[in-house]
């Protein structure tokens, strides 16, 4: 829990639960629940945290274990949170959902016919309709993929390719999968059914060395 809120907020904050000085268990707490209070030289004089009834549950210094990540944008006495990887890439990442956005509106709204049908000859309303629903009956579906068409005479069928933004919308995923391995400092090769063992076995040395790690000593060292 601690890890979790660390990665995903950049503060992670314990109420510690104590018997005379020996504390017997450490209650994580939500940061987005947390108040602080400061007096006029906001110095941090304490915290308020709101339970689900709505009221408040005033902790002093003393009952609170805190712990943050570093934080670039805040300075001493304001600096009382941390800033997450997360946090970091914010606008990275609603440039990217952004992005999906338009690419499954732009999917919603019927992208690309995948081919058109031409002829020279009139062709009244009523008989295009049956036209069009006999072709979508016949061949249109998984149910009904491969099948060999047969096309009224007169009748041509042109297929349509897709645009390279059209085929760049897998990929724009994929990378979004690769942005957040990144942001948790997680190496791809973990999850790459390519990947072979020697190169496995390195990765994962390599993620409890730089990621584990110095999480593990950050909590042990704000714990004693």
């Amino acid at each position: 829990g601690l890890v979790s809120f660390l990665l995903l907020n950049g503060s992670s904050f314990g109420k510690k639960q104590m018997i005379g000085k020996t504390i017997q268990r450490i209650n994580i707490l939500r940061p987005d629940l947390i108040q602080f209070i400061q007096n006029n030289g906001q110095e941090l004089e304490g915290y308020k945290y709101r339970l689900p009834t709505g009221q408040y549950m005033n902790i002093t210094l003393d009952e609170m274990m805190d712990i943050h990540l570093f934080n670039p944008l805040e300075v001493y006495p304001n600096k009382i949170k941390g800033v997450s990887p997360v946090q970091a890439v914010a606008i990275q990442m609603s440039t990217d959902v952004a992005t999906q956005n338009w690419d499954w509106k732009f999917f919603e709204n019927g992208a690309t016919p995948s081919g058109v049908f031409t002829t020279q000859q009139d062709v009244s309303a009523d008989a295009l309709e049956r036209f069009k629903t006999d072709w979508r009956n016949k061949y249109s579906g998984v149910k009904n993929s491969h099948k060999t068409a047969v096309l009224p005479f007169g009748v041509d069928y042109k297929t349509i390719t897709p645009s390279q933004a059209e085929l760049d919308f897998v990929n724009k995923r994929r990378f979004t999968k690769e942005e957040i391995f990144t942001i948790f400092g997680i190496p791809e090769a973990l999850f790459d059914k390519n990947t072979n063992l020697a190169t496995a076995k390195v990765a994962e040395k390599n993620y409890m060395k730089f990621t584990i790690l110095p999480l593990a000593r950050k909590l042990e060292t704000a714990i004693n």
